[in-house]
């Protein structure tokens, strides 16, 4: 099943880097001191030279297949390499340690009958490389992007022209070959005596001078940065100094592999002149990636080219030019562990302040640490190097779970039925709800099995699926002393103590402890079982149930219940260990827990009050979805993104939130919306909400996808680690991506309606004469209050009129019953419901619109 992630990998972040044929090679020497002239012996073969009285130096490249260098196999034909990277479309670099090149245009090649391959490069006088006594290096390059199928085989190509030039008829006549590709797409770069030079004219060139241009139609920018400007770090991944290069823009939203870039080292002059040398690839580390378009290069390098070249004696006056090419494939750009997305949104002078210096706070975002990522490993790797351990940790868990299991999408209709293709990882036992157009549940499924969902009902619009078979069995073994496990589950393994041959039902999360073994996919307890009551429990289900329940004494409320079997016996009991994520729905409608609801597991208070149906007369229809696992300490997962729409703005809290690479559920009025729905802003951290009314309450949640074994590390693990590099980003961005600046007012034309269930139900109770007490028609204190109310104090542990519990008034008005029509007292109960609402609910809720006093 990985193999998908992998595949995943391979296609949109490895660069594979041998589809370009590229081959850095040393050739040996095999001529004397001083070269030879006309001929040269190889081996026990006397080769006639290009050109006669001529001086030459030869090398031997050896028996190397023509292909792996992209040559035309000529056999014991002489062949410019100039003539060959016209023909073939491919770049032939020759050059010295100093970074001078040697010219294509008077540089041979030859491949023997013997399959060798020899150089024959011409005695260069002009050009201050000695031939006699330094190592020359030649690099075959043929980019990929010409035959892909973005090239234009028309258009797309390489042409190399130039040589000696020994008159100015023979430069102007170069001049205009260079200027006639100039205004080609592409990029067109000149050399003289083996210096990159600003152009081919007659400043750069003077007769007798070895004059050489290449055009190169792949090239779509270049990119100058001055080495004065550029900030430096150590690498941890090389452990050397090294420039950061970073250039403005995100690039073309691709990864630009190094070696698709030519990087040169130039010395400006005035009038744009300037003089350049090669800044080569000959150790592996002098170019490294550190994000899709930014860049290493080794300090100590750099200073070798200066004490090299005569007449460069400082570095910080030098500039680093790169030839930046389309390459053969279009990596988009994908999310990835190091939220480089997220680095990318920060203004340019930020971008490099986080990567290196003293604002260098997000560990994620260092320059050394992005250098040594997984991300960049996968980049550069070579293909049976990409395994699931280097993918899962480049990706991280949030780019794995959107990857994967990205929920919900919109339907479109297919043979007849609006359907979804279903995400990787949600195609084997996942559920389907399924919602109308307005966001609203229309219901839900079990989905087996399969890559396409087809809904049951034909007004669907939008399908949210959930990884786990459903029902109110959970997967768990109570009791049990061995257990084979599910090699694609995730588990948890808790006790409680037995007393008295009792159990307390103090259950404790023992997992990870030597409470236990697991061996082969078995797990065995290593515990008494006459002093401990086990459970195993697995992520494989979901508990998903539906209730209709009546407003019982005018209050909504329930117990989560789980079907299990204790001692033999199928019985339906409330849940003793929660799992991780609760979902309410009301009548159709996404209920926001705090907001909507009040959970003291397992019992559940329902206060919303703007989705109840007749609440005097009718059923109430109530789905519950509760998946994952909870804490550690058996606490919940609980969002900490909702509140109320804004100035129109979701999520306008003071904080950055980290969204775009996650698995959201968003709740706007309890309707369902979908992440392509929001504007999210270019400039800033606002998202807008289309046609959103303020004071609607939100809810912005992740949905946990089990990754089912796809990935080494289990979920949580994963998603533990994403979450320290979220809250570490979202404390930097918060600093630097502000939110949007309203000057407008935030007006709130009608409030989000609850309702107090305390209030309710001694209201109810009053109404249907339960309460009845003699003392309500007498004089009676405070404690009699509160004797008559307590049996009903437990639902001030779910009433939003308490300080713990309190919402924003502005936004939120509680009524004082469910019920939409006014409840008739005495004077009597009227003056003890006053009493009550002074007394318990700190007097905000007003009671003078919902009950009238009869005689």
């Amino acid at each position: 099943m990985f193999d998908n992630l992998v595949n995943h990998a391979l296609r949109n972040v490895w660069c594979t880097p041998d589809q370009d044929k590229q081959l850095v090679i040393q050739p040996a020497k095999i001529t004397g001191f001083g070269g030879v002239w006309s001929i040269v012996n190889v081996i026990w073969k006397t080769i006639t030279l290009p050109l006669q009285r001529t001086r030459f130096h030869v090398y031997q490249i050896g028996q190397l297949y023509p292909v792996f260098m992209s040559l035309v196999d000529t056999e014991d034909v002489w062949m410019k390499l100039s003539e060959a990277c016209n023909k073939g479309n491919i770049i032939v670099d020759i050059y010295a340690a100093s970074g001078l090149q040697l010219p294509r245009t008077e540089t041979w090649y030859m491949i023997t009958s013997d399959r060798n391959v020899i150089l024959a490069i011409k005695d260069q006088p002009n050009i201050k490389i000695d031939l006699n006594t330094e190592s020359i290096f030649v690099r075959f390059y043929n980019n990929a992007y010409f035959a892909s199928s973005r090239s234009d085989p028309l258009n797309d190509f390489v042409l190399v022209e130039g040589g000696t030039v020994n008159t100015l008829t023979d430069i102007l006549a170069l001049q205009a070959k260079y200027n006639n590709s100039v205004v080609k797409p592409g990029a067109t770069y000149a050399f003289v005596n083996g210096f990159k030079v600003a152009g081919i004219d007659l400043i750069s060139v003077k007769p007798g001078d070895i004059a050489e241009f290449v055009y190169d139609s792949s090239i779509r920018a270049i990119v100058d940065l001055r080495i004065a400007d550029l900030q430096s770090f150590v690498s941890s991944l090389d452990n050397k100094h090294k420039y950061l290069m970073h250039y403005p823009g995100s690039g073309d939203s691709t990864i630009d592999y190094h070696d698709d870039i030519d990087f040169f080292l130039i010395q400006p002059d005035v009038n744009n002149r300037h003089i350049g040398v090669y800044y080569h690839r000959n150790q592996e580390d002098a170019v490294r990636m550190i994000t899709h378009k930014d860049y290493s290069v080794v300090v100590p390098y750099v200073a070798g080219y200066v004490n090299d070249i005569t007449g460069w004696v400082d570095t910080s006056a030098l500039t680093i030019r790169m030839h930046i090419r389309k390459s053969g494939y279009q990596r988009g750009l994908v999310y990835e562990n190091s939220r480089i997305g997220e680095l990318y949104k920060l203004p340019e002078d930020r971008i490099i302040a986080a990567m290196v210096g003293l604002d260098s706070t997000v560990p994620s975002w260092t320059a050394a640490n992005l250098e040594a990522s997984a991300y960049t490993e996968l980049m550069r790797a070579q293909n049976v190097a990409v395994d699931r351990v280097m993918v899962q940790d480049a990706y991280g868990y949030n780019a794995i779970s959107r990857l994967l299991g990205n929920t919900p999408s919109p339907a479109v209709m297919f043979s007849g039925l609006p359907s979804i293709a279903v995400p990787y990882a949600l195609t084997n036992n996942a559920i389907a709800y399924e919602y109308s157009v307005d966001g609203i549940l229309l219901g839900w499924h079990h989905h087996p099995m399969g890559s396409i969902y087809n809904a049951v009902d034909l007004n669907t619009a939008y399908i949210e699926m959930i990884a786990g078979t459903p029902g109110q069995h959970l997967d768990e073994y109570v009791g049990i002393a061995t257990q084979q496990l599910d090699p694609t589950a995730e588990y948890r393994f808790y006790l409680c103590p037995i007393t008295n041959g009792l159990p307390t039902y103090q259950w404790t999360d023992v997992t990870d402890t030597a409470d236990y073994s697991v061996v082969n996919g078995v797990a065995t307890w290593n515990v008494n079982p006459l002093l401990n009551l086990t459970m195993i429990r697995s992520n494989k289900n979901v508990l998903s149930y539906d209730l209709s329940i009546p407003a019982n004494g005018g209050v909504l409320e329930f117990t989560l219940t789980e079907a299990t079997t204790v001692n033999g016996v199928a019985v339906v009991r409330p849940m003793q260990i929660p799992l991780g994520e609760l979902d309410l729905f009301l009548n159709g409608y996404s209920l926001i827990e705090g907001i909507d609801y009040i959970v003291n597991f397992p019992k559940i208070v329902i206060v919303n009050k703007a989705h109840l149906v007749n609440v005097l007369t009718d059923q109430q229809q109530i789905t519950v979805r509760f998946s994952g696992f909870c804490n550690t300490d058996l606490s919940r997962t609980l969002s900490v993104d909702q509140g109320f729409i804004k100035y129109g703005l979701l999520s306008y809290n003071n904080r950055f939130d980290i969204r775009d690479d996650k698995v959201l559920r968003i709740v706007v009025g309890g309707k369902l919306y979908t992440r392509e729905m929001l504007k999210f802003s270019e400039t800033d951290s606002g998202v807008t909400v289309p046609n959103a009314t303020n004071g609607l309450p939100y809810l912005i949640r992740d949905i946990v996808v089990p990754l089912r074994g796809m990935t080494v590390d289990g979920t949580y693990v994963l998603r533990t680690a994403s979450t320290v590099i979220d809250k570490s980003i979202s404390d930097y961005m918060t600093a630097y991506m502000p939110e949007p600046q309203v000057d407008s007012a935030n007006v709130i034309i009608t409030p989000y309606i609850v309702y107090s269930p305390f209030c309710s139900k001694i209201l109810n109770l009053l109404s249907a004469g339960v309460i009845n007490d003699p003392r309500l028609k007498q004089q009676y204190s405070d404690q009699d209050v509160i004797d008559i109310c307590q049996p009903y104090e437990y639902l001030l542990n779910s009433d939003l009129s308490q300080t713990s519990l309190k919402q924003d008034p502005n936004y939120v008005e509680i009524h004082p019953h469910s019920a939409d029509t006014v409840i008739n007292l005495d004077l009597y109960q009227y003056k003890f419901i006053t009493r009550v609402v002074k007394l318990y609910l700190n007097d905000i809720v007003d009671i003078s619109h919902f009950v009238n006093i009869t005689q």
